[in-house]
């Protein structure tokens, strides 16, 4: 996959003076505290508009592969041909160009979705289609539950950003 940043995505987070209120009455501290920015992210595949989330404008090629696997758009990473991360006034367009085969099945599977809250169900046209089953895993990886674990107690390390914000949560694979 080649990935193109054409701008700087917005700011991920920003610094906020600290009010305090103390009985009846507000004090202003020196302290900032980090808060984090939320916007716009729009979906594009072969140039067609798929899908806009909130988010916070990190990690935004994983955010891409992560959202294109769970959607059934590509099957593996390397279905993605190419990312261009665009940034503009209104937000970030992810324009995402798969490679042959799944542009094909892409295009004769195609439905408008879009999730203002991230949790994909808008812009659907029946309950049943909300209530599709996920895809079977076809992979021979077994996990133990003790790696599982093990994986979860390291998680909280890795979440730069919600240390900075203490706002955000995080995924791993």
């Amino acid at each position: 996959m080649s990935l193109e940043v054409t701008e700087s995505p917005p700011r991920v987070f920003h610094d906020a003076r600290r009010r305090v209120w103390r009985r009846d009455c507000s004090v202003d501290m020196p302290l900032s505290r980090k808060l984090a920015e939320e916007t716009p992210v729009a979906f594009t595949y072969q140039g067609a508009a798929y899908a806009v989330m909130m988010a916070t404008p990190a990690d935004l090629a994983d955010f891409a592969l992560g959202f294109s696997l769970n959607e059934g758009v590509i099957g593996a990473p390397g279905d993605i041909e190419a990312l261009d991360i665009v940034a503009t006034e209104d937000g970030v367009i992810l324009r995402i160009a798969l490679v042959d085969h799944r542009a094909d099945a892409f295009w004769e599977r195609r439905r408008f979705l879009a999730g203002p809250s991230g949790c994909g169900l808008c812009g659907l046209e029946s309950l049943a289609q909300a209530a599709r089953s996920p895809r079977r895993v076809s992979s021979d990886i077994r996990v133990s539950a003790e790696a599982v674990h093990a994986a979860m107690t390291m998680l909280p390390a890795r979440q730069t950003m919600n240390r900075l914000t203490g706002a955000l949560h995080a995924a791993a694979f």
